[in-house]
């Protein structure tokens, strides 16, 4: 093998293997500092993408467990305010029945009737009240998940009910009992869907932290075996250079 000086291959290949080893330090040091495999494109180009697609429909999902929270507590609401409209009217039953006895004087039965009165006015008023973000009560549609399903709400707020007689009030009490009847079982179905959205969700993300989370044990184990790597390379630049130094002995004669 010839003596040369002016090309120390030796020193190059050292010099090659030191800067891949610095390269490898560098990736490992920013995925232990970040806690995330990718912290770049080209860390895992088709990585990165199927993690970016599956982060927006995490986001998605996320919201549409907002959306039907949201309606949770719309239909709850509404279904609040029909408790107390059967109430009313349960009470507003037992006075008619009451006034149907004998045995009441004419204060009596004028007493029950400016009661029946003002429970027909809080009625009404418990309608016009409840509002959900200053607007009336209305039937909905709460979209529940990223791809635009819906859920309706209905039956949220009937109309305050005319209760003039014992028969009246008795079929308010059916229309109110149904309507809450309604929202109950659509309270049901929204808890379902949020239950299994929020299932989605975790899922998602355990996904993406698949893709996107760093490995501690495994990028230790390679940080440690960069380091001294890079430890033999520079040994190894040393060695190369030293060796030309021969050439001087010979000049030297």
């Amino acid at each position: 093998m010839a003596l040369t000086v002016n090309t120390n291959v030796g020193a190059l290949n050292a010099a090659s293997a030191a800067s891949k080893t610095n390269r490898g330090i560098e990736v490992s040091m920013s995925r232990l500092a970040s806690g995330l495999r990718i912290n770049s494109g080209s860390d895992d180009a088709a990585g990165a993408g199927i993690a970016a697609r599956l982060k927006a429909n995490l986001v998605g999902t996320q919201q549409a467990i907002r959306n039907v929270a949201d309606g949770i507590a719309y239909a709850k609401t509404g279904e609040g305010a029909l408790a107390e409209m059967v109430n009313v009217v349960a009470r507003m039953k037992e006075l008619y029945t009451q006034t149907a006895t004998g045995t009441l004087s004419s204060a009596d039965t004028a007493n029950i009737t400016l009661e029946l009165g003002s429970l027909s006015t809080s009625l009404s008023s418990i309608v016009s009240s409840t509002t959900w973000a200053g607007a009336a009560f209305a039937d909905i549609t709460v979209t529940v998940d990223a791809a635009g399903t819906t859920q309706a709400v209905t039956g949220s707020l009937v109309a305050a009910p005319t209760v003039s007689s014992l028969a009246t009030a008795d079929t308010a009490l059916t229309t109110l009992a149904t309507a809450r009847a309604t929202l109950g079982g659509e309270i049901n179905a929204l808890n379902s869907l949020a239950n299994n959205l929020s299932n989605y969700a975790a899922n998602l993300g355990a996904a993406v932290g698949t893709i996107e989370d760093a490995d501690f044990a495994a990028e230790t184990t390679n940080l440690v075996k960069m380091q001294v790597l890079q430890q033999a390379a520079t040994a190894m630049l040393a060695q190369a250079n030293g060796q030309k130094q021969g050439v001087l002995q010979l000049l030297q004669g």
